[in-house]
């Protein structure tokens, strides 16, 4: 039998392939679950800042009896003990807000929502300048602090000053970059086109 010329071939007949739909990425929903974990810890921060005043008189109250003991002056001690309590009130008060603003962005970049990433970029833009601010504002009165307590118990030490508020500052500065690390990497991410193609 001679083939039919009007038969369909295998090849001709084969379905053609469906186009494999492409993944959503994975970004947003992973840097949703870490937002409520930094979230979280951001709230216990500044609940440890609210009650800083409460701690400061449990921990100077020993310093305090040496001082009356020895008839020291502790009014400049009181006093740098009053200011750091102060700006450590005023950072709880702003790590709590930026703590609720983060769970709100971790929420809503689970559900991949477009105002998860935006709220997002917004929290990392305030924390890191907002973190830099406290921290210095928060040095002199720390330093102080420190001098007028060494001052009080009678272990004053001019070399030991210069050296303990050298690495105060390493410690502030290096706190800062810490801090900085996952606003960073938020802005990064949360910014690639990938990422926010995936988000509705």
């Amino acid at each position: 039998m001679s083939e039919n010329p009007y038969q369909s071939t295998e090849t001709d007949s084969t379905p053609l392939a469906s186009p494999v739909m492409e993944q959503p990425s994975s970004v947003p929903k992973v840097f949703g679950i870490i937002h409520l974990v930094y979230a979280g810890l951001g709230m216990i921060g500044g609940l440890m800042g609210l009650a800083n005043p409460a701690l400061a008189k449990f921990t100077t109250g020993p310093i305090l009896e040496i001082a009356k003991k020895s008839g020291k002056s502790t009014e400049a001690y009181e006093s740098a003990v009053a200011e750091t309590a102060r700006y450590a009130m005023m950072n709880g008060v702003v790590q709590i807000a930026l703590a609720i603003l983060l769970l709100i962005a971790g929420l809503n970049l689970i559900k991949y929502q477009l105002k998860g990433a935006k709220l997002s970029k917004i929290w990392a833009l305030a924390r890191i300048p907002l973190a830099i601010v406290f921290s210095f504002l928060s040095m002199d009165a720390t330093k102080r602090m420190m001098t007028t307590q060494n001052e009080l118990i009678g272990t004053g030490n001019p070399s030991m000053d210069n050296m303990m508020e050298t690495m105060g500052t390493v410690g502030i500065v290096f706190g800062i970059l810490m801090v900085s690390v996952y606003p960073i990497l938020t802005l990064i991410f949360l910014s690639r086109a990938k990422v926010m193609a995936s988000l509705k």
